[in-house]
């Protein structure tokens, strides 16, 4: 008993040490815990679909890189519905070891971004063979004469010969930022030229304007789609008229010098038969009898005149396929541009030339059929379908090809998409 009494205070201070050795223990290993994990850096890899394009310090420059490429791209951010990016762009997180090679950091923003913006360039060539032309190279490539020859400024595109290289450059973005907007405008509605014939008025006569024609407006909502900022698509959601629009009425004079002929010449008959008073009744009768059959000559060689001059054209059919518009409204090359205009011989422009061609094929479709039919994108249009640009219509004719009202000096004429319009909207199709 007296040894423990003797020892009390030396156990008490045994027992204290253990149990701060205790308390040590778990420190020192959360201590160490804590050095292994402070010996990693982290960092921020930008990735556009499965490929690291950039690697970034911290997270809030990576999306702030992904700010910055949408708003690139956006115009009007009030009637935003939409944005995505393909491939998707997206942020992940990796920690490195400090004993491992670490990865370049980029500092840069703005080359980061500018790289993200940039297009691939890819080169095609086509070699000029033997029987090729101009015409089928363009149809061939889907490109115009035009484009063809600003891409090969060292060629003669009108004078090829085989063994000519024509060299055709397609970029293609590395990100597709889509954006989708809603968007309403007031639009004007073209007037129809509406011609009166005046048989007192001579057809040699310069035709007058009786009533001046005067533009509609509309008011639109659309969903518009651009694709880097480029219109890919555009839906019409509604249409109101605000105003509807007034026709332009032309007088033009139907009376030919043949009229005046006949009228002359029945004149003359009256004068010879008071002044030739010799020839008998029975004699009279005999050459009004001859000049009867004179006028019927006349008639009948007037009518078949007149069934020549429109037999030039075949009639339209209506087999249901796209192919017998296209058939039917390739007959009008050459007929000439006139705006506000129905008629395919007289003159037309773009929408009265495409609404001409189908209501004479069978097809009621309206001077502005985009909100009647389905929509199909570029690479789905078929012969017959109706392309619609940034405002002009044409009729699509197959492998790249199209024919249109194009302007006053052109007329209506076949060339390939795009010609003079940069931004296809979307195909229209009524058959089928």
């Amino acid at each position: 008993m007296g040894f423990f009494r003797d020892n009390k205070a030396r156990l008490f201070s045994v027992i204290a040490l253990v149990a701060m050795l205790a308390l040590l223990v778990p420190m020192v290993s959360i201590g160490g815990a804590s050095k292994v994990f402070a010996d990693t850096i982290d960092y921020y890899e930008l990735k556009v679909g499965e490929d690291t394009v950039a690697v970034l310090e911290t997270e809030e420059e990576a999306y702030d890189l992904i700010t910055q490429l949408r708003d690139t791209y956006v115009e009007d951010a009030k009637n935003v519905v939409d944005i995505k990016m393909t491939p998707a762009v997206t942020v992940s997180k990796v920690s490195v070891p400090k004993n491992e090679q670490q990865p370049t950091v980029e500092n840069n923003m703005v080359n980061v971004l500018d790289s993200l913006l940039v297009s691939d360039e890819n080169s095609n060539e086509y070699i000029v063979q033997e029987g090729d032309t101009v015409w089928e190279i363009s149809m061939a490539l889907g490109m115009s004469t035009e484009a063809i020859q600003k891409q090969n400024p060292g060629l003669d595109i009108e004078n090829i010969v085989p063994g000519d290289k024509i060299v055709v450059k397609n970029t293609e973005s590395l990100i597709n930022v889509i954006v989708e907007y809603e968007v309403e405008s007031e639009v004007s509605i073209p007037f129809e030229t509406i011609y009166e014939e005046d048989p007192t008025m001579d057809a040699d006569e310069e035709e007058y304007v009786k009533i001046e024609g005067v533009k509609g407006t509309k008011v639109i909502k659309e969903r518009v789609v651009k694709v880097n900022g480029i219109v890919d698509q555009v839906d019409e959601l509604s249409a109101e008229i605000v105003t509807e629009p007034v026709s332009r009425v032309v007088v033009r004079g139907t009376m030919n010098q043949d009229d005046y002929d006949d009228e002359d010449d029945a004149v003359i008959i009256d004068e010879e038969e008071v002044e030739d008073s010799y020839y008998d009744e029975e004699e009279s009768s005999d050459e009004s009898y001859y000049e009867d059959d004179e006028d019927d000559d006349y008639v009948e060689e007037t009518s078949s005149a007149s069934s020549e001059s429109t037999s030039s054209y075949s009639a339209a059919t209506y087999s249901g396929s796209g192919q017998s518009v296209v058939d039917y409204a390739l007959q009008f090359q050459g007929n000439p541009y006139v705006w506000g205009g129905t008629s395919l011989t007289n003159g037309c422009d773009c929408s009265g030339f495409v609404w001409r061609v189908f209501n004479d094929c069978g097809y009621a479709i309206s001077r502005w059929p985009d909100s009647d039919f389905p929509h199909v994108s570029a690479s789905e249009l078929r012969p017959g379908d109706i392309t619609r640009y940034g405002g002009h219509y044409a009729i699509y004719i197959g492998n790249g090809m199209e024919i249109s009202a194009v302007d006053e000096s052109q007329g209506i004429r076949v060339h390939p998409m795009y010609y003079s319009y940069s931004a296809f909207w979307y195909g229209i199709r009524v058959i089928g």
